[in-house]
């Protein structure tokens, strides 16, 4: 992931079959460091982080590693689901939306935007966001002990940049729309996944402007 520091506005690669995406993916360890550090060298924040899964969309049957058989019961479930959900909907280009509607959870990043949003010089804004930061990391330890799974225990721990804040915020980019969806089909998810299935291939629907 990778990201400007005065804003959360991340760089996007365009890709056959998937689409605009908005992280880059490697099966190289070294070329990924190294990719890592030309950004740092111009001025980014960058996110760089090893997964347990992914998903070929549908392509081809998606193994389970070995090394997901240590997981705890609740986090290979909450992978096995998640990556399903992926190879079941795929809205081409759309990252937001693909990692939205696999992860029902939202925070943090609104009051981040709010910030760099402010009528100050860039300069200013990234000398003072650690604060920013901080207030972040002591709101997520409340957070901390009501989570189901081990998959974000770890998000207290990492030094923040923008990154990382864009990097989640795939994941958690105002949920509660796809909450109205669930609740409008009766929090019934065969319905709710039919109707996202439907949109997905839609290049005019627009989530956050229908009226559900």
């Amino acid at each position: 992931m990778v990201c400007p520091k005065d804003r959360l506005d991340p760089t996007t690669w365009w890709f056959p079959f998937a689409g605009r995406v908005a992280y880059l993916g490697f099966f190289d360890k070294e070329y990924a460091l190294k990719t890592k550090k030309e950004f740092e060298e111009d001025g980014y924040d960058t996110y760089l982080r090893g997964v347990s899964a992914y998903s070929t969309l549908g392509w081809f049957d998606d193994p389970i590693f070995s090394t997901m058989l240590a997981f705890r019961d609740e986090t290979l479930a909450n992978v096995i689901i998640h990556e399903l959900t992926h190879g079941t909907i795929y809205r081409k280009g759309d990252t937001a939306f693909n990692e939205g509607v696999a992860k029902f959870i939202s925070r943090w990043r609104k009051a981040l935007e709010a910030y760099y949003a402010a009528p100050q010089s860039s300069d200013e804004k990234i000398l003072k966001r650690e604060s920013e930061f901080l207030k972040i990391k002591e709101d997520f330890q409340k957070l901390k002990p009501k989570l189901k799974t081990s998959s974000y225990l770890y998000f207290d721990r990492l030094p923040l940049n923008n990154a990382i804040f864009a990097a989640f915020g795939q994941y958690y980019e105002d949920l509660s729309l796809f909450e109205k969806v669930w609740e409008k089909h009766h929090r019934n998810l065969l319905e709710t996944l039919e109707f996202f299935k439907t949109k997905a291939s839609d290049d005019e629907w627009d989530l956050k402007s229908d009226n559900f």
